[in-house]
């Protein structure tokens, strides 16, 4: 098969780490793949944050390509309007890792107050803006492309608002990049160590704030972050990571105990399945993408999104009692055994080469 992913951008996140998955996998099963994003200037992907085997296209290579290939895959909203608009016979796919149009939210929005407006007035332009920008998304779902999604609660999505059918290919993780490895010794005075893993600035729905004010006058954890930004200087944070290497990342994950991962929705819940699979102890917030390797207060612990009270309170439970935290650790590492690439990669195989056919 010739296959050719469409990416937004290359900048490193759970969706391309996702789309690089699927690549690399493909292009080792022997068919040929190609992969372009849609900023014309963009750099190559960084090979130290997550290793892609093949050379990526040129932005003005993509017309070219999709006349060659079987399969077309957006990745994004924005390339599945493009995609749209190719005149090309490939099957088109739209391979949906959230739904895009939940980060539509007012507290993401600056407004230039350089008019002079009220609040009122400020909040009237962020809900149409929001509405705008929520209603194009949605668009999206109803192009006439076949589905693929990452999760149960995706492909009800789908069917239930656009009646589109869907395939599951759940991510798995890469387990020559992600196992136990503790590096880093540990503080006495600080013998609990907490990571904190999401966008810290540029994306509110990530729900860093959340996370901090949960453990704020906890006297005894040392607070660590992993970003693709800079952190706030005013955050109580005692190390913090930007873009750090894939095998930084497991060597940090390897030595937390807890990861407190506080977003008020996601996709799959990547970076809880990477902390599993580095015996990481897991609380995460009930947010859809969870729902399908998640049980809780058996490999991780859920709480209520954007509920300060209820992060905190599972926060304590862990923080105090190292038999839970070593339990939910072997448990979790009991799960990551589920989370096999080898087969998704198997399935997805057999679902183009079917999609090709029809």
């Amino acid at each position: 098969m010739k296959i050719l992913y469409i990416l937004p951008g290359y900048g490193i996140a759970g969706g391309v780490i996702t789309v690089f998955e699927h690549i690399n996998r493909l292009n080792k099963l022997g068919h040929e793949v190609y992969v372009a994003c849609l900023q014309k200037n963009s750099g190559l992907p960084l090979q130290n944050s997550y290793p892609l085997d093949i050379p990526p296209s040129l932005y003005d290579d993509i017309p070219k390509l999709a006349r060659k290939v079987d399969i077309i895959v957006s990745t994004l909203y924005t390339t599945a309007f493009y995609v749209n608009d190719l005149d090309v016979t490939a099957k088109k796919v739209y391979f949906v890792q959230h739904r895009e149009s939940l980060f539509s939210v007012p507290e993401g929005i600056v407004i230039s107050n350089d008019h002079n407006h009220t609040d009122d007035e400020i909040n009237n332009i962020k809900n149409k803006i929001v509405k705008e920008n929520y209603n194009y998304i949605e668009k999206s779902y109803k192009l006439p492309f076949k589905y693929l999604c990452v999760s149960h609660w995706l492909k009800d999505f789908l069917k239930k608002e656009y009646n589109k059918d869907s395939e599951i290919i759940p991510n798995g993780i890469n387990k020559d990049i992600f196992y136990p490895e503790p590096f880093y010794p540990r503080r006495t005075d600080k013998p609990i160590r907490v990571l904190i893993e999401a966008s810290t600035n540029s994306i509110p729905w990530k729900g860093v704030e959340d996370a901090l004010k949960s453990l704020e006058n906890i006297n005894n954890i040392e607070v660590w972050s992993i970003s693709s930004d800079d952190i706030n200087p005013n955050w109580k944070i005692d190390k913090h990571w930007k873009n750090p290497s894939q095998d930084e990342i497991r060597r940090i994950y390897s030595s937390c105990d807890i990861l407190l991962k506080t977003s008020w929705y996601e996709g799959d819940g990547l970076p809880a399945k990477q902390a599993m699979t580095c015996g990481c102890a897991v609380i995460t917030t009930d947010q859809f993408g969870s729902d399908d390797f998640i049980i809780n207060g058996k490999n991780a612990l859920l709480s209520e999104p954007r509920n300060i009270k209820d992060i905190r309170n599972k926060l304590l439970r862990l923080v105090n009692n190292q038999k839970i935290r070593n339990n939910l650790i072997k448990e979790g590492l009991k799960t990551s055994k589920s989370f096999d690439w080898d087969i998704s990669i198997k399935n997805l195989e057999k679902i183009y080469e079917k999609w090709i056919q029809e």
